[in-house]
């Protein structure tokens, strides 16, 4: 399991963190297309994929936004 969040960006649900006010609902397509850059969401996403069979999202529909699916390299090894 993995968290994505607009204040750390991908993170195990263990990870200590300190408080944030940060959320991707807070943002405009574009901020949150910066944001998850500056992140390096999609990039880490990719990192962590191929240690997953199946992969489930659930997630609200601007942290959706925050994945590059163009970049997402969910090809079958």
């Amino acid at each position: 399991m993995i968290i994505i969040s607009a204040g750390y960006g991908i993170i195990k649900p263990d990870t200590p963190i300190h408080s944030y006010n940060t959320s991707f609902n807070d943002m405009n397509e574009t901020e949150i297309k910066n944001h998850s850059i500056n992140l390096h969401i999609t990039e880490d996403l990719n990192k962590i994929l191929p240690e997953y069979d199946i992969i489930f999202l659930c997630l609200g529909l601007n942290y959706l936004k925050s994945i590059d699916f163009s970049k997402l390299d969910i090809s079958q090894n």
